[in-house]
């Protein structure tokens, strides 16, 4: 059984975008320890073609195999 991991989207934190676009609507897909949201552990950034899916179940960061749950994105 692999432990869980919770992902949500997020708007980016892409200086370099924001700076060119700063009404950009990217968003970034970031992983958390906690159903909660406040353990970050990992972010795969907008531009990332290997960026987990909403179809995604299993992910691997860190070399370890996660489950993936998703949750509301942020606001």
């Amino acid at each position: 059984m692999l432990l869980p991991l919770f992902a949500r989207r997020e708007p980016t934190t892409d200086d370099v975008l924001l700076k060119r676009d700063p009404k950009a609507k990217k968003t970034d897909v970031v992983l958390y320890r906690d159903a909660a949201c406040t353990q970050a552990m990992g972010r795969f950034p907008w531009y990332c073609n290997g960026r987990p899916t909403k179809r995604t179940k299993v992910v691997t960061v860190n070399c370890w195999r996660w489950s993936l749950n998703w949750v509301p994105a942020a606001a």
